[in-house]
Formats: C-alpha cells, sequence, structure tokens
C-alpha cells in the first residue's frame, strides 16, 4: 500500500498546487478579472473529467497489461510538455474571447499533466483493490483529499514567498517529474498482474474489527439509501443520477461562492484558496469516514448559515466573508456526506468517481458559462443555495417516516421556519438592490449597474461594479462638466493637473497636457480635457465602454481629443513600448479596480518599471 498512497497523495498535491500557481501566471495578462479564476476552475474540472472517463474506460475495457503500458505512455508524454512556464505569446491582444484565451494556454501549459494526475486518484484505487481484494480503497480517497488541502494552504504562505513564480514552476514540474517515476512503478506492477477485467471485492472478504464491524463500511452500512447492494449489483439508476445531483450542486456553491467573494475584495490567490480549501476540506472529512457527516447537524446548521448570508450583506466585510464561507461549508458538508451515504461496492468505483467528475463539470458549466449569458447578476449564488434547499427537501419526503423517528410537525416546523426567514430577508435585500437601476450589464469582467437618483443638486446617475461605486455625475446644466467626488479640483489629481498646467506655461509657453488614464470608470477624467490637450483611457472591459458613452456625458462634453484603447492598461503599455509608440503622457492616473480593489499585478514592480 505504501507506494500505491504515497503516488495517489503525491499527485493530489501536486494537482492543487499547480491552479494557484498557474493563475498567478496568467492573472496579469487578463486583467486580474475574478473570472479568471473561475475559468480556470471550470478547465480544471473539465480535465478532472477527462481523467476519471480514461481511468474508468481504462479499467472497464482494457486488460491488466494494457492498462499499464497506456499509462506509462501517458506518464511519457506529459514528461515532455514540461516546464509548465506560459509562453508569452498567449498575451491577449484585446478582452475579446478571453474565456477562449485562457483555455487554450491551459491547455498547451498544463493540461497534459494536470489530466494525468487527474486519472491518479481512481486508476491507482482500482489498481489497490485488485491487489488486495479485501481492504476498502475509499480511505485513499480521503487521503487524496487532505494532500489537496495541504497544497492550497501551502501555496499562499509557504511556497509563494519563498520563491519566485519561475522557480515555482520548475519546481513543481521536478516534483512531477518525481511522481512519475513513482507511478510507473505502479503501472509496471499493473502490467504484471493477471489477465482479465478485475473482479469484485469478495463480501465475506472484507476486513473487520473486534466486534465483527467493518471499519468503513460500504453503502448500505453507511446508513445511507434503501440499504447496501450486493457486490457487484449495479447500483440504483435513482443513486446513480444523485451522484451526479450532490456532485454539480457542490461544485455550484464553490464557484458561485468564490465569485461572490471576489466581486469586492482583492483579486489575490489567497482568496480564491478559500472557498477550494473548505470545499476540499468537506470531501476529506466525509470521505474519512461516515462517522463524521451527522446528517440532523447539517441539516440545521445549512439553514441557519443561509440566514447569516442575508443578514450581513451590509455588514463588515470580514463578517460577510464569514457568512459566505460558513454557508459554502455546510453546503458542501451536506453534499459530499450524502455523495458518501450513496457509495457503490468497490467494483463500481471508478463509475462512481466518474459520474462525481461529470457533476462537478455541469456545475461549472453553469456558473463559467451559462450565468453570465442568462443572468444580468451574480444570481447563480441564491441559486446554488436554494437547490441544496430543494435537495434536503426531497431528501425529508424520501426517509420521513422510514428512518426519522420525529413526527412531520417536529421535523418540517424548524427548518421551514428558518428556510422562511432567509427567504423574506433575500426578497427584501433583491428588491432594495434594484431600486434606482437603470441598466444592469455583465460579462467576463463582472457585473455592472448604472443607478439614478435625484440628491440636493438634481439629478444624478452612479456607475457600479458589483456594489462599489465607480463614477458619479451630476446633470445638471451647470454641473454635469464638472468632475467630482475623488476627481474633484481639490484632490490629488486635480491639484496635481493645476501644477503641471502652470509649469508647462513656464517653461514651454503652452499649456496642453497629454494625460494618461487607466480605468474608465464614467470617464470622469475627461472633465480635466481643455482644447488642445489629449486623454487616452486604457479600458479591459468593453461594457465599461458602452455605459460611459451611453449614460454619461463626460466623454462627449469635453473639448479635448478622446483615445480609448480597449485591453489590460499593463500589457497594452508594454506593447506599445516594444513598437516605438511611447506615450509620454505628462500626466497618467491609475485608476483600475476590480471591485473595490486595485488588481495585484498593477502594483507590483514590473508594473512601474
Amino acid at each position: 500500500m505504501p507506494i500505491y498512497a504515497v503516488s495517489i497523495v503525491l499527485a493530489a498535491f501536486l494537482l492543487f498546487l499547480v491552479q494557484p500557481l498557474i493563475g498567478k501566471f496568467i492573472l496579469p495578462w487578463f486583467g486580474g478579472a475574478p473570472a479568471v479564476w473561475t475559468v480556470c476552475l471550470l478547465f480544471f474540472q473539465l480535465v478532472l473529467l477527462g481523467g476519471y472517463a480514461y481511468a474508468h474506460a481504462s479499467i472497464s475495457y482494457l486488460k491488466p497489461r494494457a492498462q499499464g503500458l497506456l499509462h506509462l505512455a501517458l506518464l511519457a508524454a506529459a514528461l515532455a510538455t514540461l516546464p509548465i512556464v506560459p509562453d508569452e505569446a498567449w498575451k491577449p491582444g484585446g478582452p475579446e474571447w478571453a474565456e477562449l484565451g485562457i483555455v487554450a494556454l491551459l491547455s498547451t501549459t498544463v493540461g497534459l499533466p494536470f489530466f494525468v494526475l487527474s486519472a491518479t486518484a481512481p486508476l491507482l484505487q482500482a489498481w489497490y483493490g485488485r491487489r488486495h481484494p479485501g481492504v476498502s480503497p475509499y480511505p485513499l480517497y480521503a487521503f487524496s483529499n487532505g494532500a489537496s488541502l495541504a497544497a492550497l494552504l501551502g501555496y499562499p504562505f509557504m511556497i509563494e514567498p519563498a520563491l519566485r513564480l519561475t522557480s515555482q514552476a520548475w519546481a513543481w514540474s521536478f516534483a512531477f517529474a518525481c511522481f512519475a517515476l513513482l507511478c510507473a512503478v505502479c503501472a509496471l506492477r499493473q502490467c504484471g498482474a493477471g489477465r482479465g477485467r478485475p473482479e469484485g471485492f469478495a463480501p465475506e472478504s472484507r476486513p473487520r474489527n473486534e466486534a465483527g464491524e467493518e471499519p468503513f463500511p460500504l453503502r448500505g452500512a453507511a446508513g445511507g439509501g434503501r440499504g447496501g447492494e450486493e457486490e457487484g449489483e449495479r447500483p440504483p439508476a435513482l443513486d446513480r443520477t444523485l451522484w451526479l445531483v450532490w456532485s454539480a450542486c457542490g461544485s455550484v456553491l464553490l464557484l458561485a461562492t468564490t465569485s461572490q467573494m471576489t466581486q469586492n475584495v482583492a483579486v489575490v490567490p489567497l482568496l480564491w484558496v478559500v472557498p477550494l480549501a473548505l470545499y476540499l476540506f468537506s470531501f476529506a472529512v466525509c470521505f474519512a469516514g461516515p462517522r463524521w457527516y451527522w446528517r440532523p447537524m447539517w441539516l440545521a446548521l445549512y439553514p441557519l448559515s443561509i440566514v447569516g448570508v442575508a443578514s450581513v450583506q451590509d455588514g463588515p466585510l470580514p463578517l460577510q466573508i464569514a457568512a459566505h464561507c460558513a454557508a459554502l461549508f455546510s453546503g458542501c458538508m451536506i453534499c459530499h456526506g450524502e455523495l458518501v451515504r450513496l457509495r457503490p461496492s468497490p467494483s463500481h468505483l471508478t463509475r462512481y468517481y466518474l459520474r462525481i467528475a461529470v457533476g462537478g463539470a455541469l456545475g461549472g458549466l453553469f456558473c463559467s458559462l451559462v450565468a453570465p449569458l442568462v443572468f444580468d447578476g451574480l444570481w447563480e449564488y441564491p441559486c446554488g443555495l436554494a437547490a441544496v434547499c430543494l435537495l434536503l427537501l426531497g431528501l425529508m419526503c424520501r426517509n420521513l417516516g422510514a428512518r426519522w423517528k420525529l413526527g412531520p410537525v417536529r421535523t418540517w416546523a424548524p427548518l421551514a421556519v428558518v428556510v422562511l426567514i432567509a427567504v423574506a430577508l433575500a426578497v427584501a435585500k433583491i428588491r432594495s438592490l434594484r431600486e434606482g437601476v437603470v441598466v444592469t450589464s455583465r460579462n467576463f469582467y463582472g457585473v455592472l449597474t448604472v443607478g439614478e437618483r435625484t440628491g440636493p443638486s438634481g439629478p444624478e446617475r452612479a456607475l457600479f461594479h458589483g456594489q462599489v461605486w465607480h463614477g458619479l455625475q451630476f446633470f445638471h446644466e451647470r454641473l454635469r462638466r464638472m468632475p467630482v467626488a475623488y476627481y474633484g479640483t481639490t484632490s490629488g489629481l486635480g491639484l496635481a493637473e493645476a501644477l503641471l498646467r502652470a509649469r508647462k506655461g513656464v517653461e514651454s509657453g503652452g499649456r496642453t497636457l497629454r494625460i494618461g488614464g487607466v480605468g474608465l470608470g464614467a470617464g470622469i477624467l475627461a472633465a480635466y480635457g481643455r482644447e488642445g490637450d489629449t486623454v487616452r483611457f486604457y479600458e479591459i472591459n468593453p461594457e465599461v465602454v458602452r455605459l460611459a458613452n451611453e449614460y454619461f456625458t463626460y466623454l462627449s462634453d469635453t473639448p479635448a481629443e478622446v483615445e480609448m484603447v480597449l485591453g489590460d492598461a499593463r500589457v497594452s503599455l508594454e506593447r506599445e513600448r516594444a513598437q516605438g509608440r511611447v506615450q509620454r503622457f505628462d500626466l497618467l492616473v491609475l485608476d483600475a479596480f476590480s471591485g473595490d480593489a486595485v488588481p495585484m499585478h498593477l502594483l507590483t514592480r514590473e508594473a512601474f518599471a
């Protein structure tokens, strides 16, 4: 068992270490948007599905020797793609089809190594089960999830501070080579195994403790479903469907919570890691043994966590993050706990893992591709929370009376009251958010809203990214050309502009300026433009440009010449300098925000070089 366990643990560690590593590589190339991580997660889920499908097909249709030889060939091919350092030729030329660019980059850089790592857990567990037919392989899955969690937590605290990014990629590549060597030994053992398909685990051969109990019982013994099926018997269709549904709900909760949390917080790997770490921790806890998932407790905690989310929407940021994390973890404990209760006999292990991977991929596709097209806000988050509630109600209907000794009123009333409170709070919050909304738009870079109200100075409009204010304009005729808020004439920008005009008037006899703006917002910077000036904006989000032109008048009112460059400012400025088109701005204003934080890649030494 040691070589199988070490191989699986190392594979899981590398599998989840590469995700924040490669995410940090490509984040600056795509504007630091939270959706970069969401698309990365979708890619990894799809490749994970491919790895599980390969493992299932290999175990189901190939003889042991062919399984080993095929996996040896894949290991060799993956080694040939190292190191995992992205080619800078993949830097995008503009914001169009960013999702496809990210997927193509990841496919060529880490696709094959990630595929091989993805197949390791189900494949080696099946090989181990064949060589040791009296031992359940499911604890190995808990070990792999524990290693994944260690990688996610170790990266931001130990690896990222200690090594430069390129060094991290080379170190990961060396560790992958070590893994390939261990996995090759397992594959060679499989080549020497007996011919034919693997046989099921004989029920009488399972190890038992002194009390005659199985240390890691299978589906029926865990207390879930309708009792254990005979070894080798095909699991019921409902159970196979629930494998997929519970997995999809957990995936939706993960991705939707990540998007929700990163709308108004700095887009850094550490914050992205928190939801994924909680997701994996719930997997590890549930698969460590059925005793860790006590259904009544989590059925009570999950609705309470939803009430917490609805109650702290306007509270301090740490409290909001804590509430979202609590809802995610309790929801994932239910999803993964129910998956454990429905697990089949080891002879159906690869089919079981394949269904879980399919569900995860479907959840990822819904959040990453379907939701941005269908919803104008982050509505996949309440949809995910509600989906788990509906499944819980179905679960209660399925088990009520048959297993639970509580009467219907005592069982349903507390849960129903808590859910109703959560729904009422959520509806009230949604109604308050829609007040005064003129238009809402959503794309890869987030959710934009234009709000309108009548203030002390007359009609005014504001631009929001998520819940964060990104621009304001008064529409009274005497005020609409006036720079306002932190762009006012007494702000740092206003004082710098006045000083530069005075200095240019003394030194060159002219007062025209060439002004650069990183981030457009509502276009307030254009209010400083005068006749003969040039104001050049760098904006990555085409929807910001559209809304600034259609719902605000700063760009059309300014007498200055306005130039608009679509794309990430750092990448665009690098490209212009390489082409000999240095802009030589008199004043460069950095006002790029993702939510209420400046993207981290615009705060580095490289960005200011």
